[in-house]
């Protein structure tokens, strides 16, 4: 079935035990809402496997793009000149991902991209790469240790190699949908603090910054279903 995201318990945990460090140290005459924040990421965050289930329509991707645009909104309504530099920083950050976000999944030609790549791909070449990345991730699951960490970083290079194995010889409609796999792949790259891929699947950099957080959390949990359960989708 491919892989879980890995996002959601160490992100709420994190940006949790910083709102409660930011609700001891705010002051009485400034206005800290990094809870109300909180709020508005949690809403497009609380279900990793979304809308998109077995027989998703485009309505489904309608509905998806209305949840980004609704916690744009509700980021919009947030005040933090009360709050530490930290959460200032992280309410841009999660606006501007947000927008990118609706602009992966919202663009006129993302679902037939996602049709035409699901339609086009080498069922046979993501078969045997994700063979290789459930074993990666096997390793990773019986090892406590870091190594388990590298087994994760390995099993979603894989994942990524399969998406350029498997698609080369599609068409121009299907690249849309290809590249929007590609972001999702490097957004669990970034959650788990991997080192970053290129669109020829070579490593770069290994840092994880905010805004590199917060845009793979969305990702993930926005395209999850909608591109490993895509083979369902019906033009």
């Amino acid at each position: 079935m491919g892989i879980h995201a890995p996002f959601s318990l160490t992100f709420f945990m994190f940006l949790w035990a910083m709102l409660l460090l930011q609700r001891a140290a705010s002051g009485s005459v400034s206005r800290c809402e990094a809870d109300k924040l909180f709020s508005c990421i949690k809403k497009i965050m609380q279900n990793p496997h979304m809308l998109f289930m077995e027989g998703s329509t485009e309505l489904d991707v309608i509905n998806s793009c209305n949840k980004v645009n609704d916690a744009l909104t509700c980021t919009n309504e947030v005040i933090v000149d009360g709050c530490s530099e930290e959460v200032k920083r992280v309410l841009p950050t999660a606006q501007a991902n947000f927008g990118l976000v609706r602009d992966t999944l919202c663009g006129k030609d993302v679902l037939v991209g996602i049709i035409e790549f699901n339609r086009c791909r080498d069922a046979h070449i993501m078969e045997t790469c994700r063979t290789a990345a459930r074993h990666h991730e096997n390793q990773g699951s019986r090892n406590e240790t870091i190594f388990s960490e590298d087994a994760k970083c390995r099993a979603f290079k894989t994942e990524f190699d399969c998406t350029l194995q498997a698609t080369t010889g599609c068409p121009p409609a299907a690249q849309p949908g290809t590249e929007a796999r590609k972001e999702f792949i490097r957004g669990l790259l970034a959650l788990q603090r991997c080192p970053t891929l290129g669109d020829g699947g070579d490593a770069g950099s290994i840092s994880a910054p905010w805004n590199s957080v917060i845009l793979g959390a969305l990702c993930s949990t926005l395209l999850y279903q909608l591109l490993y359960q895509a083979p369902m989708l019906r033009a």
